[in-house]
């Protein structure tokens, strides 16, 4: 694991994910300061960037998100894969959208990542 500080204009996102890394950003902090050229106040964002790989992230996960009660290998290894993009509240509030009628296509893309997790979990 690798820990990085770092700035951005745009807010971070709390979670994203590489091809083969993760990246979790914490401590997320709006400041502003003077722009030199221009002299106008300008808002940034500094934070603390941890760099894990996908192996790093999914140990984190099963730590973190220990699994209590009758589940199989296979049923962890999907969760722990759905984590990667999805927390458990982006997958309530997308499923409370399908079921009230008010997805835009959010679902179709979740559902379709979640039988991609479905597929790699058994490979592994």
């Amino acid at each position: 694991m690798e820990l990085l500080k770092s700035e951005s204009l745009e807010k971070p996102s709390r979670i994203f994910v590489d091809c083969d890394c993760v990246y979790i950003n914490s401590d997320i902090t709006q400041k502003t300061r003077t722009d030199e050229m221009s002299k106008e106040e300008k808002t940034y964002y500094e934070y603390t960037t941890k760099k894990l790989s996908i192996k790093e992230y999914n140990k984190l996960l099963s730590e973190e998100f220990e699994i209590k009660g009758d589940t199989t290998d296979y049923e962890k290894k999907v969760l722990a894969l759905i984590r990667i993009k999805f927390s458990a509240s982006d997958e309530c509030a997308i499923l409370r959208k399908k079921v009230a009628g008010l997805d835009t296509g959010e679902f179709d893309i979740y559902n379709a990542y979640v039988e991609e997790c479905k597929v790699k979990a058994k490979e592994n």
